[in-house]
């Protein structure tokens, strides 16, 4: 679970795009995007007011951390995990690579440094399907 709030907090960190230590509205709605979360203004500003619980017009790191917690892919249906999966096996091999995490990443402007396959059970240095639906339904 430590990797995982580690990899959490990097992404707020490449969320925070003014380096203030803490997301706006603007930078909240961006990082769902890149997330594929699909809300309208009207919901984001929702989720934003709901996550900022002391009403200082800003997110922090707690209050963000606090929020990812309840991120539930047991909701998600395996076609949904399964698009997700093939948008980022890009030679469409059946398998993802570090090299095709690190390049999805970088696409969705996330730096890459210190991506890792926590989800290769098998060791083999790829994730297949499986061990992505299994390692995604069971965080």
């Amino acid at each position: 679970m430590a990797k995982f709030d580690e990899q959490c907090k990097r992404f707020f960190e490449e969320a925070d795009l003014d380096g203030k230590g803490t997301l706006s509205k603007l930078e909240l709605a961006k990082v769902l995007k890149k997330v594929g979360v699909k809300k309208t203004p009207e919901e984001i500003i929702e989720i934003f007011d709901d996550l900022d619980r002391n009403d200082d017009d800003q997110i922090t790191l707690d209050e963000f951390m606090g929020e990812l917690g309840k991120i539930d892919m047991k909701d998600k249906t395996d076609a949904e995990l399964r698009r997700a999966f093939q948008e980022i096996d890009a030679d469409g091999s059946g398998y993802i690579t570090l090299d095709e995490l690190k390049a999805k990443l970088a696409e969705e402007g996330i730096d890459p440094d210190g991506a890792c396959l926590d989800l290769d059970v098998s060791g083999d240095g790829k994730v297949n399907f499986e061990e992505f639906l299994d390692g995604l339904r069971n965080k």
